[in-house]
């Protein structure tokens, strides 16, 4: 029994911390009014880290066509100890839905977030493709169009303070 209770104490231990390794190496990183990117890709998954100098939510759009028309929308803030992200489609140029108002689904994967100093962090884990109508497809090697914003409130209905868009290589 002792023996038993040892093994599984070990592997969880052991698959705890893969886990946690998986946020703290390989990440590319690019930043643009105060909003920090990171993210890395393995053959079915990115990782992003994104962190802004708020206590507020944050927003990060793929794949943009015109503004926030047909991104791919993850947006989220922190809340004590909970971590609140929504997947959300660029349905207009300045309009954004839920996946899942759409009849599509919420792909995050795995959440979450951190408060400090001021700084909030949200980290997500998504798949490159999840088949999702509402989702684009992200392809390692590839460039895709990445929009960032943040406000200063947790209120995801009120419009970013501060916005700006990039384009990263997966």
């Amino acid at each position: 029994m002792k023996k038993s209770a040892l093994t599984a104490l070990l592997v969880l231990l052991f698959s705890m911390s893969l886990s946690a390794d998986v946020w703290d190496t390989g990440f590319k990183t690019q930043s643009s009014s105060g909003i920090d990117l990171s993210w890395k890709t393995d053959k079915d998954f990115i990782y992003v880290k994104v962190s802004a100098p708020t206590e507020g939510w944050i927003a990060v759009g793929f794949g943009a066509t015109s503004a926030m028309k047909d991104a791919n929308i993850i947006m989220g803030y922190v809340s004590g100890k909970d971590t609140v992200l929504e997947d959300q489609f660029g349905t207009g140029l300045f309009t954004h839905k839920k996946d899942t108002d759409l009849g599509g689904s919420d792909s995050i994967v795995e959440k979450s977030g951190t408060v400090k100093n001021k700084v909030t962090e949200l980290r997500f884990k998504l798949k490159l493709d999840s088949g999702d109508k509402f989702d684009v497809p992200l392809v390692p090697g590839k460039p895709v169009n990445v929009i960032l914003s943040y406000r200063n409130d947790t209120n995801m209905t009120n419009k970013h303070s501060v916005r700006t868009k990039l384009q990263i290589t997966l």
